[in-house]
């Protein structure tokens, strides 16, 4: 998967431009003094953002965009703990503000749905900061794209008695079991370190 990377200024939260990012998959970048929110390739993205705010509602409308026949969207940016149910005994990471949010694993909290789907597509972003700061010069940040896969997913639709397994980027269908409109989002790092996870977008 290719992306760009759309570099948001550490201390003032402005939009300092965008780098193509990988070219090849999973590579790295640089981003010192900045926070990076990802846009893969595929998204169409219309317009040109002008604030962070602005490239988060671009961004997530793109993604909806990517299915025609799918009418809804819910989505938590990752720029804060906010969407997270951090009392959970299944919760465990590092949630901070300005995309820093690191996990082992990691529960929503509840997203109550306008429908109930019978068929669903969830996105998420994988990615590692690497924070150097050496004795003689000056910090750096890189920034290395993980495989989405490197999470495992488990979703409920009814508020977190059953739950399903979901791959990133997939349709797929729910069992009539499964089936209602309290949303519940799982995910387990593969990993041996905290795995950053920037947005989640489940469309349906």
């Amino acid at each position: 998967m290719g992306s760009t990377l759309y570099l948001i200024d550490t201390f003032n939260e402005q939009l300092n431009g965008a780098v193509r990012s990988l070219d090849t998959a999973y590579t790295t970048k640089d981003i010192t003094g900045n926070y990076a929110i990802a846009l893969r390739d595929e998204v169409p993205l219309t317009g040109t953002p002008t604030t962070k705010a602005d490239l988060l509602t671009r961004k997530h409308l793109g993604l909806l965009a990517l299915h025609p026949g799918f009418p809804n969207i819910v989505f938590d940016d990752g720029q804060d703990a906010t969407g997270w149910n951090l009392g959970a005994a299944f919760t465990s990471g590092y949630f901070g503000d300005r995309g820093s949010i690191r996990v082992t694993s990691a529960e929503s909290v509840t997203v109550p749905l306008v429908s109930t789907p019978a068929q669903a597509v969830l996105y998420w972003e994988a990615f590692l900061y690497t924070d150097s700061l050496p004795r003689d010069g000056i910090s750096q940040r890189v920034y290395e794209e993980q495989a989405a896969s490197v999470f495992t997913v488990q979703v409920s639709f009814d508020g977190g008695l059953t739950f399903i397994a979901m791959q990133e980027g997939v349709i797929e269908t729910i069992p009539p079991a499964n089936q209602g409109s309290q949303l519940v989002v799982r995910f387990t790092s593969g990993l041996s370190v905290k795995t950053g996870l920037g947005s989640w977008a489940l469309i349906y």
